[in-house]
């Protein structure tokens, strides 16, 4: 019998449990409809409670009570530099218990570790409070707006209402009361930061039909350069005859949202630095800096945002007008509302709970809102020292470790309205992070990703020894919903992100309208790194990714990089995106079918020893000259030594797509290929199909 028979054979045997043991992968993650469909099936959130109990109650307790009961508790954690008295001055391993129905306001930075046997625990007690138990990053305002502004740059003063702050929030919300008929998740609307054009998304199979493009014209039509109006560095340039016809001050500093190609496109902020009045021209930093370090091209979308000149949409905007570490907010509600009848809530803390350098905890049963962000959207985010270093402050997130880590549960918490939700990274040299587990939550509307563990080498660094390792990871059962909304300088905001644990396991969770990738893992290490990775072994199953890749191209709902082994099996990926309005555009003119479209159900990118089974994937069309044609059910760069068996491809313009056809080495059984294009199937299933 050949090997790779035998291979396929044990991986069945094994896990039809002919063995007689029982697998964490023999268990069932999420509900399995009859149609062969996914559902989200969370475990019920269980309030557990050490032998020792403190309570904590933000809008009602004292830092001097004794904190032991409910009818006792105190303000503030002990971990929050807030905190006072008894409340600061607690030590030892105690169960936090923070009051339902409650917003908590401050930062928590852990100071002390758990046992195995007895967790740190932050929690919520069902009985303790009516609703949710709510950390936020938030700033409520309920009052105090005048009406009128005094910036001359903003087009109808009186529609304006304003208010002073000591902070500069980069995010705003109106918040609904809660007797309002709205539902829970609709009574939060996100205020736009000011921008021009005014625009929605009015077509969710394409989240950027009403941004401006570049029309470029003549030749060369891509990679053009400026210079910038203030010393002599050199900047990518757009040119837009359309709508770029008004005076210089409407587009200097402004901060422009660029798409860039060929491939990826995420768009990214960049500070607008010139301007060309003859060529309809602005100027602005590239993707990584240097002015092409991406391609700006005919028919790539932008818009811009962040002047006060943009503040006029009847919709809602706003624009915060900074002065030292504070400044004036200047707002518009929907509908005209006057805002001190209103409840706002503006984004004032970025991290709100950091657990770097600690072990043993456990949070659960919490809700996490309304954190800020960095002030300059536009900051790359590394320095070239000594040695390479990020810059924290730009990676917030709700439960952030920066650093080492050891057993770490995040268990039936919900996160909505914030930045990233889970942040895990061990940048240092020497960190170690291991036993994480991230079950049962709930994610919407990200800014940024929704759960990110990472070890701690980047791009570029190819030595051992420059930063530290991830061991053991699990996310299980977790439902996420439009995460990545508005991405960071570098690197696209993945609904679960995943680099280089040593072992991990991604199971019955449900990625919803992700807008880059929904599942992206890295396995062994970074491309060009030399260090030895002898053991790696990564789990993907039971997950339903749908309608993602929203404004990104080239990844896959659920995609695998570098080194296996990788079993992927019994999931679920619906209607990749990845439209590109740019090659869409090119295909339509040249009549040359292109593909509008470069998003995959599956994506192998460099990946070895990877097993496909039992997956489904379908497209909403098969035409490669439309906009909704599905590029492909499996994508392959320079893959080789991978498996495809039992899986069911419908409705895509390819059924497999390589890069590298002298890679390969590949095995594919017992696979259907259902309403694949007829211009071309794919090498691989094509064979089979034979």
């Amino acid at each position: 019998m050949k090997m790779w028979l035998r291979v396929v054979l044990a991986i069945l045997c094994i896990l039809s449990g002919a063995n007689g043991r029982q697998y964490s992968w023999q268990e069932t993650y999420a509900k399995i409809l009859p149609t062969g469909d996914i559902k989200w099936s969370p475990q019920p959130f269980q309030f557990v409670k050490s032998d020792s109990v403190r309570y904590i109650d933000y809008e009602n307790g004292n830092d001097s009570n004794k904190g032991l009961t409910g009818e006792t508790p105190w303000k503030h954690h002990p971990w929050d530099r807030q905190a006072l008295a008894n409340a600061k001055s607690c030590k030892g391993i105690h169960t936090y218990v923070f009051k339902r129905g409650v917003y908590y306001r401050g930062t928590i930075n852990a100071l002390e570790s758990g046992t195995t046997a007895n967790p740190i625990r932050l929690t919520s007690d069902p009985s303790w409070g009516a609703g949710r138990a709510i950390v936020s990053g938030g700033y409520r305002i309920t009052g105090g707006w005048k009406r009128g502004a005094e910036n001359k740059d903003i087009p109808d003063p009186k529609k304006v209402w304003c208010i002073d702050l000591d902070f500069a929030p980069r995010t705003v919300y109106l918040v609904k009361p809660s007797g309002s008929s709205a539902s829970e998740h609709d009574r939060i609307t996100r205020i736009p930061l000011a921008r021009m054009p005014n625009w929605n998304v009015s077509d969710p199979e394409d989240v950027k039909s009403e941004w401006w493009y570049w029309d470029n014209p003549g030749h060369p039509y891509f990679n053009m350069t400026m210079k910038a109006e203030r010393g002599n560095k050199t900047l990518a340039m757009g040119k837009d005859t359309v709508h770029i016809t008004g005076p210089k001050e409407l587009y200097m500093g402004a901060i422009l949202w660029a798409e860039f190609g060929w491939v990826d496109g995420t768009p990214y902020p960049s500070y607008v630095q010139g301007f060309d009045a003859e060529k309809h021209a602005l100027g602005f930093e590239g993707y990584l800096g240097s002015p092409t370090s991406r391609i700006i091209s005919r028919n790539f979308r932008y818009y811009l945002e962040d002047k006060p000149h943009y503040l006029d949409d009847s919709d809602g905007e706003y624009w915060f007008e900074k002065n030292g570490n504070g400044g004036r907010l200047h707002i518009i509600l929907p509908n005209g509302q006057n805002p001190n009848t209103a409840v706002i809530e503006v984004g004032k803390e970025a991290t709100l709970i950091d657990l770097t350098d600690q072990s043993h905890i456990v949070v659960s049963g919490l809700t996490f809102r309304f954190a800020n962000v960095s002030w300059d959207l536009t900051e790359i985010p590394w320095r070239y020292s000594r040695q390479f270093r990020l810059k924290p402050h730009i990676y917030p997130a709700s439960i952030r470790v920066w650093g080492p880590a050891d057993d770490i549960t995040v268990a039936n918490c919900t996160f909505e309205h914030i930045n990233s939700a889970v942040l895990i990274k061990a940048v240092n040299p020497g960190d170690r992070i291991d036993n994480i587990v991230v079950r049962d939550c709930e994610f919407r509307e990200t800014d940024h990703a929704g759960v990110t563990i990472e070890e701690g080498l980047l791009w570029g660094d190819t030595l051992p020894g420059r930063a530290g390792h991830l061991f053991d990871v699990k996310i299980l059962r977790n439902y996420l919903y439009r995460t990545g909304l508005r991405s960071q300088r570098v690197g696209a905001a993945n609904a679960i992100n995943v680099d280089n644990a040593e072992t991990l396991e991604i199971a019955g969770n449900v990625v919803d309208r992700a807008w880059h990738a929904g599942i992206n893992v890295r396995g062994s290490k970074i491309s060009g790194n030399v260090r030895d990775c002898p053991l790696t072994r990564i789990l993907i199953y039971q997950n339903k990714v749908t309608d993602s890749i929203r404004t990104g191209d080239d990844c896959g709902n659920i995609e695998t990089w570098q080194g296996g082994s990788a079993y992927v099996f019994n999931n679920v990926s619906g209607n990749p995106g990845g439209f590109r309005y740019g090659h869409w555009m090119s295909d339509k003119t040249s009549k040359t079918p292109g593909g509008a479209r470069f998003g995959m159900a599956y994506y192998l990118d460099g990946g070895f020893k990877n097993y496909y089974f039992n997956n489904i994937g379908w497209g909403l069309s098969n035409d490669i000259m439309s906009p909704h044609g599905a590029t492909t059910m499996f994508q392959e760069i320079i893959s080789y030594q991978n498996m495809f068996f039992n899986n069911t491809a419908y409705n895509f313009v390819k059924g497999t797509r390589r890069q590298a056809p002298q890679a390969g080495r590949n095995k594919f059984m017992g696979n259907i290929w259902d309403s694949i294009s007829d211009w071309e199937i794919g090498r691989a299933s094509c064979r089979e199909r034979v």
